[in-house]
C-alpha cells in the first residue's frame, strides 16, 4: 500500500495530534473506543523488519507521548495495541484506550471492556467534524 493511500483512507493529516521525525499519531476516523488512534510509519514500509533502530527510539517517544496526553484527557485503564497490517500494508499500530465503564451507562467509551476490541464492530456515531473537535481538545493537553 502506498503511503499516501493509507494516510488518505486513516485522514492522518486532517486528524493529526503528534508526530516526530518517523512516526505521526492521529485518531481512527473509525473510533471503537473512545480516542482511538493510530501510529504510523512516516514512511513506506510493509514489515516492522523494516522499521530501522532510530525509528523504533522515535516510535517509543510517540507511545510516551499518547499515553502521557491520552492519560491527562480521559483517564484510560490501559492502552491495547493491535499491529496487524492485514488489509492495510503499512507498518502501523492501532491504539484502543480501555476504560473500565459499565457498557451500558457508558457505551460511547468502550462498549468492549473487558473483552478484546471487535474490530469488525459498528463504529462510534462521530463525524469528521466530531473528531477534529476531539483531536482539538487533546491538542491542548
Amino acid at each position: 500500500m502506498k503511503i499516501e493511500e493509507f494516510q488518505n483512507k486513516f485522514k492522518v493529516n486532517e486528524l493529526l495530534i503528534y508526530e516526530n521525525s518517523s512516526w505521526a499519531w492521529s485518531l481512527r476516523p473509525k473510533q471503537l473506543t473512545y480516542c482511538s488512534s493510530v501510529i504510523s510509519l512516516k514512511r513506506e514500509a510493509l514489515h516492522f523488519s523494516d522499521v530501522t533502530v532510530e525509528e523504533f527510539k522515535d516510535y517509543g517517544e510517540i507511545i510516551s507521548k499518547l499515553e502521557m496526553c491520552l492519560n491527562k484527557f480521559c483517564r484510560p485503564l490501559l492502552f491495547n495495541y493491535l499491529s496487524l497490517m492485514l488489509v492495510d500494508r503499512h507498518v502501523h499500530t492501532h491504539v484502543f484506550p480501555r476504560f473500565n465503564v459499565c457498557a451500558e451507562k457508558n457505551p460511547s467509551m468502550d462498549a468492549f471492556y473487558p473483552n478484546p476490541v471487535a474490530l469488525n464492530a459498528q463504529p462510534l456515531n462521530m463525524s469528521i467534524e466530531d473528531l477534529a473537535q476531539l483531536k482539538n481538545k487533546i491538542d491542548l493537553i
